[in-house]
């Protein structure tokens, strides 16, 4: 958790059932897929927070990403998310 380590996470009230440890570990999974440390820590909370889409224009970000057999997020780019919400 070396890049991880000094981020510093707080937590709006919508968040507070999530514990930062988790979080920071999570991201550090992460960061064994080449995501880079604040993108890997972005899709962790994305994650944690249970968001459908954690949508980017880096592809990338994008492309490690969907390459995590357990991300319980979905990554796509804005496009994409355009198109999925007007299905």
């Amino acid at each position: 958790m070396g890049y991880l380590s000094g981020a510093e996470i707080n937590f709006g009230p919508q968040q507070a059932h999530l514990s930062k440890l988790e979080v920071k570990e999570r991201a550090s999974q992460f960061l064994q897929h080449g995501i880079k440390p604040l993108d890997a820590l972005h899709l962790a909370l994305a994650e944690a927070s249970k968001a459908d889409y954690f949508c980017t224009c880096d592809d990338q970000l994008a492309h490690k990403a969907r390459r995590i057999g357990d991300l319980q997020v979905k990554v796509i780019s804005p496009l994409d998310l355009i198109q999925e919400i007007e299905k």
